[in-house]
């Protein structure tokens, strides 16, 4: 089987899977569920079917701290995530060092980070390297791990996945090619319900 993930950022092949009465398909390069369908009908009665809650649409995050090395893709994924009301506020660093900094004084100021957007390929400390400081200093603090959202535009790898579920809770979005600021924003909206 063959889908679009927008995590991976194209078709790629897929597991398919049956829990309990619910058809799901998986990514098979980087696990992210494309697609949950129910394939038994229910026998509830109506009254109890009525009864069940609509489910909750995203929830608007507070902070994003984002680190990216360069400058059009940084002010396009701010402008996604504020556009999109996917965040309310996004700290943008150029890189792993700065956004460690931001990290430590977010924690100094006792600001609460909904969530981390790192690129894996920057200069001077890259993202990969940089969650590996930032989940240290989280348990050295005693505080609870903040969901990381790796960006990069490298293909999911065996290492690749190892490190994502060393550093859980973890996931990727690939950047993509050629792709319309309009496409990622969705792509980007996509994985972030997933994940969070």
């Amino acid at each position: 089987v063959s889908d679009f993930c927008p995590s991976c950022g194209g078709r790629v092949t897929c597991d398919v899977k049956v829990i309990g009465n619910m058809k799901v398909v998986v990514c098979g390069n980087c696990q992210f569920k494309i697609s949950e369908k129910e394939i038994a009908v229910s026998t509830a009665p109506a009254d109890a079917l009525s009864a069940v809650a609509a489910p909750a649409g995203p929830k608007t995050l507070g902070t994003v701290l984002s680190a990216e090395d360069t400058a059009g893709i940084r002010a396009a994924l701010h402008d996604a995530l504020i556009a999109r009301q996917i965040a309310k506020t996004v700290v943008s660093t150029e890189n792993g060092f700065e956004a460690l900094i931001a990290f430590h004084k977010s924690i100094r100021n006792q600001v609460k980070l909904d969530l981390l957007i790192l690129d894996v390929n920057m200069p001077i400390l890259d993202g990969i390297n940089l969650a590996v400081c930032i989940r240290a200093a989280e348990k050295a603090a005693g505080l609870p791990k903040h969901p990381i959202l790796f960006f990069t535009s490298n293909i999911i790898d065996e290492p690749f996945r190892r490190a994502l579920e060393y550093l859980a809770p973890a996931r990727y979005i690939n950047k993509g090619e050629g792709n319309s600021g309009m496409e990622f924003g969705e792509r980007l909206a996509t994985v972030l319900r997933g994940f969070l």
